[in-house]
């Protein structure tokens, strides 16, 4: 028996034994992973320490700044700006000049690498400056890599730890972005790398570097605390394990249930408490800033609404007033607390005061809008009865107050902007607009019949001149004729010249785009230009230069007549040497081609100061040039407009003494397919000789023609000349007269072949007549002969059923030409 009471001791000494020898031994292993796990945790600890710490220090630099860099753009550079100082990187150089904000910030980042040892700041870009293309671009990986990781995500920052000079140190990049102050110097810069910059883009990279030796020195001392601690406690476990492992068997797991169980409740209690303890103050502080920053909004938001010119009203949905701004209490009249809870429709007169609530009520029930959104002309009324023009834009709002029903209350925001100035505005620029078009209408009328009532004596006075020219063989007499003509022509080129200012001042002046050869109206200035040049011993020159095209796109007669009026000014300023035409072709790329004209001459030349006021109207070079050469003025105003109806322009040149230089330029449309020609010159040479063929003024044998003229002289004049022209002439005093004899000679089988009509006459004028006329199915030609020089007038005349036009005084040749045109036609 007690041999088996020794084997079961033996074998219960044995199993406590190795029950306890496994229980030292599984508290050994637990005790060296806690502490392996504990070793871990700390290093993970340290070392998440030390990156924090950096990154904080580092995040902070580059918000400070950040805000220092804004702050100069907006408050010290803008300012400077308007104050006209120069604000560039080489400031040093420039007196009252200023840094740019990124060479403010270079500087500062040099006074930080210099005064705080390990630390670094720098701006880099792959956009940078010319003058900053070795400091500022991307130089390693770090800062490559730093590029592009912004430029994906601007708000997140970059960092990493590597070795600098040897060092350990912390790299931090933030976005360096585009703010409104800077898109606008960035974008106009003189030097700026790139133009196209918006508000948001990255720039550039902020980097700020960071040194870790004293953060690790701190980190040393974090990592040495634990390691003290953990080496006591395993020196008390050590104890422990010896007085009470043989009590240990007993209580242990009891015990080591209970303790894990009571600290587990006591971490998560801890760790419940922290957090609602960090939740609890982020809430305080959070709602402490909100309600700071909806005070300063409000604040910001009635300032703004305090200084907007538009009143602003809103209004319930019962369309009760509930917000009226300063501006709306000036608009009406009524002061805020006149108004509030009261109905909006005390703000309108009759018939919108009685409609408002309808309105309303309508959009309310059935969602159809007569305002809302969209905006109206309306009328108000102010607290004085008086009314006045609105213009009303409404929106709606709705508020989730959970009021009305839990809907949310509906309220509705009125801009309103007084019409009233801009109404008077309008009235008065209407009626502005009729007194000139009254007044315009007038100088027209005017201008047609002081024409009219010159060009009819005209036409008798010139036309017997050139007919005693032809029968008068005294000299005294021939120069008496001579000058009467001459200042007869003159008084018909001033009416000529008052009447083209007067449409091209007017905008009436219309300029044709015809097709036309230069090269046929530079002949033709040059013939006619040619005797008058001979006349005062001149050598008028013509010249090309370079190609020329065959034709362009342009008004041949104004073309004409801006050549002749400088040509002719050349010649009359010019006393002895030579006046030339050069003519050349600007066609650079990318620019629209162009016809040049120099018109040189040897002659009096202008002074500097009359060069001003050489194409002013009614203005010459000075008062001794009117009286010694004469003229009014007129031509070079005419022809600078008509130069620039033509797509050109016109400018001079002149050394007093030495002569002058005249160049105007034209459009001449499109080149394509248009054959440039060369040598010009000989050609032209040759069509403009003296020995040139002249035109024989064609002859009317045979020919009926009926005038119909009531001007006694003028009956006598065109009578005569046409007769002299082999015409057989019948005579009619106005319209009615002349329709009569028109009808019988088709009816009797003898029509006349031409009518020569006059359009201004007594009983029946000339417009009724050939409209009669036209009535009666006359298909024969009808020439209109009229004083009236206005492009109006000659369509009006070609309105009334008349074939062609002409105007007094009448020109010999040209008239025979234009009725000989007509006469071998039948209708």
């Amino acid at each position: 028996m007690s041999s088996r009471l020794r084997i079961i001791r033996t074998l219960t000494n044995s199993a406590v034994g190795l029950l306890r020898d496994r229980t030292i031994l599984a508290l050994s292993i637990l005790f060296g992973i806690s502490l392996a796990v504990l070793l871990s945790h700390q290093a993970r600890e340290r070392t998440n320490f030390i990156e924090s710490t950096a990154v904080d220090q580092a995040a902070s630099y580059a918000h400070l700044i950040s805000i220092f860099r804004e702050s100069y753009s907006s408050e010290v550079a803008t300012i400077a700006a308007k104050q006209s100082l120069e604000i560039t990187h080489d400031y040093h150089h420039q007196a009252g000049a200023i840094p740019l904000p990124a060479t403010l910030t270079m500087i500062v980042g040099d006074h930080i690498t210099k005064n705080q040892a390990g630390e670094r700041l720098r701006l880099c870009s792959p956009y940078p400056f010319p003058h900053r293309r070795s400091t500022s671009g991307l130089h390693d990986e770090f800062e490559k890599d730093a590029w592009k990781a912004l430029s994906e995500n601007s708000e997140k920052p970059f960092y990493r730890i590597e070795d600098i000079d040897g060092r350990r140190s912390l790299r931090y990049a933030t976005a360096d972005i585009m703010k409104n102050s800077c898109v606008h110097c960035h974008n106009n810069h003189a030097n700026s790398p790139k133009n196209d910059w918006k508000l948001g883009d990255v720039r550039g990279v902020l980097e700020v570097d960071i040194a870790l030796d004293a953060i690790l020195a701190k980190g040393e001392a974090y990592k040495q605390q634990p390691l003290h601690v953990v080496l006591g406690l395993f020196a008390l476990g050590a104890t422990c394990f010896a007085i009470v492992i043989p009590r240990f068997h007993r209580i242990s797991d009891e015990l080591e249930t209970q303790v894990s169980k009571r600290t587990m409740e006591v971490l998560n209690n801890a760790v419940e408490l922290s957090q609602a303890n960090t939740e609890l103050t982020t809430l305080v502080s959070s709602l402490s800033e909100s309600k700071e920053e909806i005070w300063k909004q409000q604040k910001r938001y009635k300032t703004i609404l305090d200084n907007v010119v538009d009143a602003i009203i809103t209004i319930n949905g019962k369309g009760r007033i509930e917000e009226f701004s300063l501006a709306a209490e000036t608009m009406f009249g009524y002061t805020f607390d006149e108004v509030v809870g009261k109905n909006i429709k005390m703000l309108m007169p009759a018939p919108f005061h009685g409609e408002h609530d309808g309105y309303l009520a309508r959009y309310l029930s059935t969602g159809k809008k007569n305002i809302i959104g969209i905006g109206r002309e309306v009328v108000g009324k102010r607290k004085n009865g008086t009314a006045f023009p609105v213009q009303l834009s409404v929106s709606e709002i709705k508020l989730n107050d959970g009021s009305e029903d839990a809907g949310g209350r509906r309220l509705f925001t009125s801009v309103i902007r007084d019409l009233t100035a801009q109404k008077q505005a309008e009235a008065d620029l209407i009626a502005s607009k009729e007194v000139a078009e009254a007044a315009n209408l007038t100088k027209s009328e005017f201008l047609a019949n002081m024409s009219h009532e010159i060009r009819t004596p005209m036409t008798a006075i010139l036309g017997f001149t050139d007919l005693l020219l032809d029968s008068v063989d005294d000299p005294e007499n021939i120069e008496a004729i001579r000058t009467i003509k001459e200042n007869g022509n003159y008084l018909l080129d001033l009416i000529n010249d008052i009447l083209d200012l007067s449409k091209i001042e007017a905008d009436k002046c219309e300029v044709e785009r015809i097709t036309c050869k230069p090269h046929e109206i530079i002949a033709n200035v040059a013939s006619l230009m040619r005797v008058r040049a001979a006349a005062k011993g001149l050598l008028l020159e013509i010249q090309f230069e370079g190609d020329i095209p065959e034709t362009i796109e342009s008004d041949p007669t104004r073309l004409r007549q801006v050549l002749i009026n400088i040509v002719g000014n050349a010649i009359k300023f010019t006393e002895t040497g030579t006046v030339r035409i050069v003519t050349r072709l600007l066609n650079e790329p990318g620019q629209d081609a162009k016809l040049k004209f120099d018109v040189i001459d040897s002659g009096i030349g202008i002074a500097e100061a009359g060069i001003e006021n050489l194409f002013n109207a009614f203005t010459q070079a000075d008062n001794s040039t009117t009286r010694e050469f004469g003229g009014t003025g007129l031509g070079l105003a005419i022809c600078k407009r008509l130069a620039e109806l033509l797509g050109g322009e016109i400018v001079v040149s002149s050394t007093l003494g030495k002569g002058s230089t005249f160049s105007f330029t034209i459009a001449t449309g499109s080149l394509d397919n248009v054959k440039l020609m060369q040598n010009w010159t000989v050609s032209i040479i040759k069509e403009t000789s003296p020995n040139a063929s002249v035109k024989i003024d064609p002859q009317l044998n045979n020919s009926r023609i009926l005038l119909v003229e009531d001007g006694p002289d003028n009956q006598r004049l065109i009578g005569f000349v046409l007769k002299k022209a082999g015409a057989e002439v019948a005579l009619a005093e106005n319209g009615q007269v002349g329709f009569d004899l028109a009808i019988a000679a088709k009816a009797a089988g003898t029509p006349f072949d031409v009518i020569l009509m006059d359009m201004q006459m007594p009983i029946l004028d000339g417009y009724r007549a050939t409209r009669q006329l036209r009535e009666q199915g006359y298909t024969e030609p009808i020439i209109a002969l009229t004083a009236h020089a206005m492009s109006e007038d000659r369509q009006k005349c070609l309105d009334a059923g008349c074939d062609d036009y002409t105007t007094k005084p009448i020109n010999r040749g040209e008239l025979i030409q234009l009725i000989s045109k007509y006469a071998g036609r039948k209708g």
